[in-house]
């Protein structure tokens, strides 16, 4: 078997890497320090091309297999494991998410946006449902004209939460047969943008191994997420989380590659700067 990197693998390690030690070396610190989000630095990464790795060229994507994308992350987490976070939850748990997920509609509303650049969030947390992720207490319910869900609730520690415009968000639909009976019953994948009305993005909250994540509170009182009659399932992605939410995470080369640029990191001497 041939463990060796690909060409087209190596030149993405160096472009990179490149990236990493010129663009988000300088800052990393203080950005830490000020707890401000990459704003600029994700500008920048929109030059390389690499932030629609995990959407299809027909939606404006530039897909690459799973290991050109864990070697992204590997080299981001060497230099700026917030950075690292942030492009994982844009590619992974956002992007990839609706990709595997979605309607067609679904795809070619939002894919296109998160290819260009627009950051992608993943909302499952709260303050009572964290790994126990069925004890969500949000809830979903279609209004009485069938245009719209009525969303209601309180979201914790939402990474990209902050700058993200499009946000995969999970709550249980009240009007699903497995409400109340199953413990799971009636959760819900919904896609969420963070100009709909009646949602308020709290004060961020930052974290102790990645500062930066900008883990933000949502809450909202009866905000509305469009649901038009001419197509039922535009923002709806799945009833079972299981199905919406499991995908991404069995990319396990990206979460292995994010360690080892982290102990890559701590086992290199780099001067400060």
């Amino acid at each position: 078997m041939d463990f060796l990197e690909s060409e087209e693998n190596q030149m993405i390690r160096e472009m990179v890497r490149d990236f990493a030690e010129s663009v988000l070396a300088p800052t990393a610190e203080a950005r830490d320090h000020d707890q401000r989000p990459p704003a600029e630095e994700w500008q920048a990464f929109l030059e390389l091309g690499l932030q629609g790795v995990t959407i299809p060229d027909e939606y404006g994507g530039a897909k690459l297999n799973d290991i050109a994308e864990a070697i992204i992350v590997e080299e981001l987490a060497r230099v700026d494991p917030s950075f690292a976070v942030m492009f994982c939850v844009h590619v992974g748990l956002c992007a990839m998410t609706i990709n595997l997920h979605g309607t067609e509609e679904q795809k070619q509303a939002y894919l296109p946006r998160l290819a260009a650049g627009e950051v992608g969030a993943y909302s499952l947390s709260e303050a009572g449902a964290g790994t126990d992720a069925a004890a969500m207490g949000c809830r979903a319910k279609l209004s009485d004209d069938g245009t719209h869900y009525l969303l209601n609730g309180e979201k914790m520690w939402v990474t990209n939460g902050v700058q993200a415009g499009i946000y995969v968000l999970f709550a249980k639909d009240v009007d699903h047969p497995d409400f109340g009976v199953k413990k799971h019953g009636g959760t819900t994948a919904f896609i969420v943008e963070q100009a709909f009305e009646g949602l308020t993005v709290g004060k961020k909250r930052t974290n102790l191994a990645s500062v930066l994540r900008t883990r933000a509170p949502w809450c909202w009182k009866t905000a509305r997420c469009p649901w038009p009659t001419s197509s039922r399932r535009r923002q709806r992605i799945s009833h079972r989380h299981e199905r919406a939410g499991q995908q991404p995470y069995r990319h396990r080369r990206s979460g292995a590659r994010y360690r080892s640029g982290r102990l890559r990191s701590g086992l290199e001497v780099r001067p400060r700067t």
